[in-house]
């Protein structure tokens, strides 16, 4: 199956955050925007995939370019945008906190 790189956006309450937290911190590309009560985090994906119902499968860079395979479940993801897309400043009205 071919790559599929995109931007994936997820929002996490804090306690899904903090399970999450060690996958994201380590991510190659990501942003990360603290909310009230939750986190919108973007990662950057090397490969996802939507065969399953409940879970997204995410391939992304960690650790300067170790690559990690994750299942995320779905009602974390609250959108895909496909190719090499700048999304920087999509979110710049909460403050970034990562690159």
């Amino acid at each position: 199956m071919a790559n599929k790189q995109a931007h994936i956006v997820l929002q996490f309450d804090n306690v899904n955050y903090a399970l999450w937290k060690p996958f994201i911190e380590n991510a190659d590309h990501k942003l990360v925007d603290p909310l009230s009560d939750a986190r919108v985090v973007v990662l950057t994906v090397k490969n996802f995939i939507l065969l399953d119902h409940q879970f997204i499968q995410l391939k992304f860079d960690v650790a300067k370019g170790n690559e990690i395979q994750v299942w995320i479940p779905r009602n974390f993801v609250k959108g895909i945008a496909e190719g090499k897309s700048d999304l920087s400043a999509a979110f710049s009205f909460a403050g970034k906190t990562s690159k």
